[in-house]
């Protein structure tokens, strides 16, 4: 989800656009390294990919 204060979008210039995309980034790099260190998964070239 988008931040409600928008602290991003009004302050630093960020589109509601980018700020989504860097939710998602962030989403991701994070279970990512929850399911590499917590959970032992090895990371394959087809999830990598997408």
């Amino acid at each position: 989800m988008v931040p409600a204060n928008r602290i991003g979008f009004s302050e630093e210039g960020f589109s509601g656009f980018r700020l989504k995309i860097l939710q998602e980034i962030i989403t991701i790099t994070v279970f990512i390294g929850f399911a590499s260190l917590i959970l032992k998964e090895e990371m394959k070239w087809n999830p990598a990919v997408s």
